[in-house]
């Protein structure tokens, strides 16, 4: 049947997102980074696999009582509420997304209240109250464009006060603020981001045998390579005080990835006797892409996770997405 077909492709098209995810959940150091990795991938899962969804989303929503979060409780709950309108439980559904909703009022979450509203609009649609299931669209449209102004002009605020260093590189602030309009232009449309970090290996064995000058002169000069390097459009900045954010504008997963492998091959070849006798220099690299997994930040966190994992993995590498 031609719907049971696209329903199979969207979940392949989906699956390299949950992989992942799933590796940024095995990744997560600590209890506070795998609860938020493990409400990203719930949510990513309502699409493809309700009733995983529903499983993950439990698993949050107790980990949020131990943790004593109620904001992540309260999104637990709204990912339950659509994991059973996506399974056909409306009535279920209905109750946790009020649920939800007065939860996430009263710890000021806004944008989990606009992802509540959108879901009790969606309920009341399959329910056949049409009033009502406009009403809580007009709420829910309300509330995320005074999210995203918000956030706009809180991120434009910084940015603009953000100076350049000595070498012309930016900062975070300036990054999301920038990537973040690109992004929400891609997630409007059939367009794509591809977000990567890139770190130099072993910075702290490279202070105690070379000393703290050589290290900023070997970071200082790793971000003029990334900026000299990258096309016209792509967005670099400083991420930490040894990794660099990189965005790629409508540029696919494989893409960004050969030109992450090309920077590190350039900084592999480089001569850098002339900072210190004895000095090598490699960094490695994680890369995301997509929109599908729900913001920016997600974006960055994965590709954080795979800089993490391409430097477990013996440093001088490239992790990639997996491929579909």
């Amino acid at each position: 049947m031609p719907g049971e077909a696209d329903a199979d492709q969207s979940a392949m098209a989906a699956q390299p997102s949950i992989r992942t995810l799933e590796s940024a959940v095995a990744a997560a150091p600590d209890p506070g980074s795998r609860i938020y990795a493990l409400q990203t991938l719930a949510d990513a899962l309502t699409e493809v696999d309700p009733q995983r969804a529903l499983d993950t989303a439990n698993t949050v929503a107790r980990m949020a009582v131990g943790l004593e979060n109620p904001t992540m409780q309260a999104r637990a709950t709204t990912t339950r509420a659509r994991s059973f309108l996506r399974l056909g439980h409306f009535e279920e559904a209905l109750t946790l997304a009020h649920e939800a909703l007065g939860a996430l009022d009263q710890t000021g979450d806004k944008a989990g209240s606009a992802k509540a509203l959108l879901t009790l609009s969606e309920i009341h649609e399959e329910l056949g109250d049409l009033r009502r299931s406009l009403d809580a669209f007009k709420a829910f449209h309300g509330l995320e464009m005074s999210v995203r102004e918000g956030t706009r002009e809180a991120l434009a605020a910084r940015a603009d006060a953000e100076a350049e260093d000595a070498n012309g590189m930016r900062g975070m602030d300036w990054f999301v603020a920038r990537a973040t309009a690109l992004y929400d232009r891609a997630n409007a449309g059939s367009g794509r981001m591809t977000v990567a970090m890139i770190g130099v290996d072993g910075p702290e064995q490279m202070y105690s045998d070379h000393g703290p000058t050589v290290l900023d002169h070997v970071v200082g000069r790793v971000g003029e390579i990334l900026l000299h390097s990258c096309r016209t459009g792509d967005i670099v900045a400083r991420a930490t005080e040894t990794s660099f954010a990189l965005a790629f504008p409508n540029g696919d997963a494989w893409t960004a990835t050969a030109a992450c492998d090309r920077f590190r091959r350039m900084i592999e070849t480089c001569n850098w006797s002339d900072l210190d006798e004895g000095l090598d220099v490699t960094v490695s690299a994680g890369v995301a892409s997509g929109t599908q997994t729900g913001t920016l930040d997600d974006l960055v966190q994965i590709a954080e996770t795979g800089l993490g994992a391409a430097r477990e993995t013996g440093r001088n590498h490239v992790q990639a997405p997996p491929r579909s």
